[in-house]
């Protein structure tokens, strides 16, 4: 049932970023009808893992993947939500940083005496 779960979700989400792009549906993007649908559908899925984790942690006797307690003990769920955003945080970065390196500094252009001067 996990295996199910987890496959589900990562299947509806895969299918949900990818369908959300094709070249024939960029003009409507979230308008298109399963593109929302998708959404809705992989957020229950994730929500009904969640819970089935939590019955086999504390109902029965099968090893869940992965314990869902530790979310809620020490800090665990803090470093966790620290590293998502900075690792998300890092691509955006980048991009405006290298926006703002073409727009503030002048073109370097090697002088004659520069290695790196063509010919």
């Amino acid at each position: 049932m996990a295996k199910a779960l987890q496959t589900g979700c990562v299947a509806l989400y895969l299918a949900r970023r990818d369908l959300a792009h094709p070249p024939d549906c960029r003009p409507t993007q979230w308008k298109t009808p399963y593109i929302p649908a998708l959404l809705v559908v992989s957020v229950i899925l994730f929500v009904a893992f969640w819970f089935w984790e939590r019955h086999l942690e504390f109902g029965t006797d099968r090893a869940p993947l992965m314990h869902t307690a530790i979310w809620f003990k020490g800090r665990f769920a803090v470093v966790q939500l620290i590293g998502a955003l900075g690792w998300s945080s890092f691509a955006s970065y980048m991009f405006f940083a290298s926006l703002a390196f073409q727009v503030c500094l002048p073109p370097w252009r090697p002088s004659r005496s520069s290695p790196l001067a063509p010919g």
